[in-house]
């Protein structure tokens, strides 16, 4: 059933592993989630973000690196920008409800420690002030630091799109930021003394490599990513590294074992600055997954995968749902019940629930696609004009001229 809601036009490579991040990144943000042992933090370096943020630059370059080459600089950026407003609209609009959500729980439940844990003390204790930091990405309390890292990576993107077409250029450019924040380990101010979690000055590389990618199309990344047998083995002895590095660290008898300078670089965490190790590992995934997954595999197809690929084409509704449900899900577990079934049932009816908003989304897609055929005439029992704004705002898809072929940003 799921099925006629994908859209087949594109690469489901891309949708499905965005898909796929959703449901770890809700899934981790759960405590004690027994699914959690399944995520692919317990695996390597990387985790569920630099998969998010990857593919939003690779579907972010297949989408305005072409109406660059169409339309030019101007309007192109326009369009970035509209979409950087969409994510910040949708950013504050989380915010307020989030900490609405954090705040009206811990009172009934009496559980103060729910507002420490989330990070909103600060905004009960000095509204005025915290709301103004919140407009200005300032002030990120938990859960809340995704969306402002996407939103920064976006407008550098504005800023580099004339580069698309000089992609060395574009990644020395990035490749030097990445390297001085790195060495000179610099950081994002945060409200009360913190710092951003994402940095965004960091996360750029990997985004910008997802956005030269996206836009390169298959014969330019085949001859960027040639397959050559020694890269192949190189990074899979990298993963292999990587998931026995992570092992050692989570037996404690294992890292015992290992000496206190070894463990010092094994186990770092890096996570702030997309330390090295994050990003190899992640890049190593990657270049797996495009060597061994054809664009055109039958299983992107199926209707197992469906629910991914939907989640995947419809990234920004989902994941903002997701974030309230694995609240949701910390107080079942906490205050009711955290048996086996019940946290099965919980990441089941959360990701559930989340499909059902993509699928929601895809219908009012294809509404305003069949719409827009028919020549523009109202519909019996179709969606108001306002309300269709808001869907094609949303997802940026299905927008009049897109190419059908180019994705979308999530």
């Amino acid at each position: 059933m799921l099925r006629q809601f994908v859209r087949t036009d594109r690469d489901l490579r891309v949708d499905v592993f965005r898909g796929l991040a959703l449901a770890f990144i809700f899934v981790d943000h759960i405590p004690y989630n027994i699914l959690a042992a399944l995520t692919l933090h317990n695996f390597g370096y990387s985790d569920a973000t630099e998969m998010f943020i990857f593919l939003a630059g690779f579907s972010a370059g297949m989408a305005y690196g072409r109406r660059y080459l169409r339309q030019g600089w101007l309007v192109a950026g326009a369009h970035v920008l509209k979409r950087v407003w969409t994510l910040y609209v949708a950013h504050i609009f989380l915010f307020v409800l989030f900490t609405a959500q954090v705040a009206y729980s811990a009172r009934v439940l009496d559980a103060a420690t729910y507002i420490d844990e989330m990070e909103v003390a600060a905004f009960l204790q000095q509204a005025d002030v915290a709301i103004l930091h919140a407009l200005t990405l300032y002030f990120q309390p938990a859960f809340m630091n995704i969306l402002p890292l996407y939103i920064v990576v976006m407008l550098i993107l504005v800023l580099v799109l004339p580069l698309v077409e000089r992609p060395l250029v574009l990644m020395l450019l990035s490749g030097a930021l990445y390297a001085y924040v790195t060495v000179a380990n610099l950081h994002v101010p945060a409200f009360g003394g913190g710092r951003w979690f994402f940095n965004p000055l960091a996360w750029q590389v990997l985004f910008l490599f997802g956005v030269v990618l996206g836009h390169a199309g298959p014969e330019a990344r085949a001859r960027w990513l040639p397959d050559l047998r020694w890269l192949r083995l190189a990074a899979i002895a990298y993963v292999v590294f990587a998931f026995f590095a992570m092992l050692a660290w989570q037996v404690d008898d294992l890292a015992a074992m290992v000496p206190r300078r070894v463990a010092a670089f094994l186990f770092r965490e890096e996570k702030s600055n997309l330390g090295p190790k994050r990003l190899l590992h992640f890049l190593s995934l990657a270049y797996l997954t495009a060597r061994y997954v054809p664009r055109d595999a039958a299983w992107l197809r199926t209707a197992a995968a469906s629910p991914l690929a939907l989640a995947g084409q419809h990234a920004l509704p989902v994941f903002c749902l997701g974030i309230f449900l694995s609240y949701a899900g910390r107080l079942v577990f906490g205050h009711f019940s955290a048996s086996p079934a019940t946290q099965m049932l919980v990441n089941a009816v959360g990701f559930g629930l989340q499909v059902g908003v993509a699928a929601l989304s895809a219908w009012f897609d294809s509404t305003g696609r069949a719409r827009q055929a028919g020549g523009g005439g109202a519909l019996p029992g179709s969606p108001s004009p306002a309300a269709m704004a808001v869907a094609v705002a949303v997802e940026g898809e299905g927008r009049p001229g897109a190419s059908p072929a180019s994705g979308a940003a999530p």
